[in-house]
C-alpha cells in the first residue's frame, strides 16, 4: 500500500510529502526503503542526494541500484567522483551498468570525463558506456 501512495506522490508531483519519504530511508524493509530512493529520485530531490550517497555502503544492492539512478535523476553534478568510483571499480555488472547511465545524465558537470572513460575502459565497460549514451534507453 505505501508504495502504492509513492507512486501516487511521483505522478501527481507532491513535493509536499518528501519530508514523509525521506523518513522511509531509516525503515527496515529494504524493498520499500528502495521504493523511497525511487520516489526522491524521481521528484529530483538535490536536499536527500548527500544522505543516499553516505548511506550507499550499508545498503543491500537493490537499494544501492536505487541510489545510483536518483544521483543521475537529480543531476546535480556534485557526485560524479562517487559514480566513476562505482562505475571502476564495482565487481556487479548492475552497478556499474547504473552508474554509467547516471554519469552521463551528469555529464554537463564532468566535462571529458565520458571521453575519458571510454577512452580508459575495459572492453565490458566500454560497451556499458556506449550503451549508456543511447538516448532511447532508459535505465
Amino acid at each position: 500500500m505505501v508504495s502504492f501512495c509513492l507512486k501516487l506522490v511521483v505522478h501527481y508531483n507532491q513535493l509536499s510529502a518528501v519530508p514523509a519519504v525521506v523518513k522511509l530511508l531509516d525503515t527496515k524493509d529494504h524493498y520499500l526503503r528502495a521504493d523511497a530512493i525511487n520516489c526522491l529520485g524521481k521528484l529530483k530531490v538535490e536536499t536527500v542526494e548527500e544522505k543516499l550517497v553516505y548511506m550507499y555502503d550499508s545498503q543491500p544492492l537493490l537499494c544501492q541500484l536505487e541510489i545510483l539512478k536518483a544521483i543521475g535523476r537529480i543531476s546535480s553534478g556534485k557526485y560524479i567522483d562517487f559514480l566513476r568510483r562505482e562505475f571502476l571499480h564495482a565487481t556487479d555488472f548492475e552497478v556499474r551498468k547504473h552508474a554509467a547511465k547516471s554519469i552521463i545524465n551528469n555529464q554537463w558537470a564532468a566535462k571529458g570525463l565520458v571521453q575519458e572513460l571510454v577512452d580508459t575502459a575495459t572492453a565490458e565497460n566500454k560497451l556499458i558506456l556506449k550503451h549508456s549514451m543511447n538516448p532511447l534507453i532508459k535505465y
